[in-house]
């Protein structure tokens, strides 16, 4: 009888003619319906869900690990001298930085100078100075604003001072591991098969994924500073990363072995002399 009612309408309104009684009156039981539906629609979940809830405060699901956020295409701008997003600190005397992560790798402190943006993203975090954050002053006996972890040996690291932040913040050890999410740019990771490894004259699309794997990749796993010359060989991202992958992997291999990435192992000169 609705449905009914609502073509009747439809054909009124084409026709021009006034709506007549009935078709208001669907109109208003539509709504009404609506909102029943509305006010007894919610979910409900058991006495153990409600439990659970409570217990991993408010999420369904309990991981071993927290995450840590890794902004692979933040970083790719910054050394490309690109525009990116950032968050802006401000103190209460008006001093202010801009809060990046790819800051915080740039301008690490040199007792993490072997370490790669993936690994610093795993083991450290980085905490605000209260005196340093709100009064704009740098304070080394200062607590950090974040109590929900445990700083291990209370050891404090410094940014190097070309830092925006490294009056206001530092990192800090973890209690316990993150597992880096990764943010990277659409398009620059491509299947292992599209990059033709085996071919020694591929074709320039080919050459070009190779070239924005390799970037990222070495981004994510290659000790550096600063610079993006410091990861290619000869111009190219590719030549760097192959050496590694020759080195740790091999021509012609069938199985694949356990994929570490120690500290110091991409300096491509030293891969490279011992290759050839």
């Amino acid at each position: 009888r609705l449905l009914r009612a609502q073509e009747r309408g439809e054909e009124r309104r084409t026709a021009g003619e006034e709506e007549d009684e009935v078709n208001t009156w669907v109109e208003g039981l539509s709504r009404v319906l609506s909102g029943i539906n509305a006010a007894t629609s919610r979910t409900v979940i058991s006495a153990p869900m409600s439990h659970s809830l409570a217990v991993n405060k408010g999420s369904r699901f309990h991981f071993s690990h927290q995450f840590a956020e890794l902004l692979v295409g933040q970083l790719e701008d910054i050394l490309d001298k690109k525009e990116v997003s950032y968050i802006i600190r401000k103190c209460d005397d008006g001093a202010q930085f801009r809060d990046m992560s790819a800051n915080d790798y740039i301008y690490r402190s040199l007792d993490l100078d072997d370490f790669c943006f993936y690994h610093q993203a795993m083991y450290y975090t980085k905490r605000y100075k209260k005196e340093g954050h709100k009064k704009g002053h740098h304070n080394p006996d200062d607590d950090d604003d974040d109590d929900d972890e445990t700083i291990i040996g209370n050891e404090k690291i410094r940014f190097l001072k070309d830092h925006p932040g490294s009056d206001f913040a530092y990192l800090t050890l973890l209690p316990r591991l993150k597992i880096p999410v990764t943010s990277i740019p659409e398009g620059k990771l491509c299947r292992i098969e599209e990059l033709d490894i085996n071919n020694e004259n591929p074709s320039d699309v080919t050459r070009e994924k190779r070239e924005n794997y390799a970037k990222m990749a070495l981004l994510m796993f290659c000790p550096f500073r600063g610079e993006l010359d410091d990861l290619k060989h000869e111009g190219s991202y590719w030549q760097k990363f192959d050496a590694f992958r020759k080195k740790y992997y091999g021509e012609g291999e069938t199985e694949m072995k356990r994929f570490e990435i120690p500290p110091k192992t991409l300096n491509v000169k030293t891969i490279r002399d011992e290759q050839f």
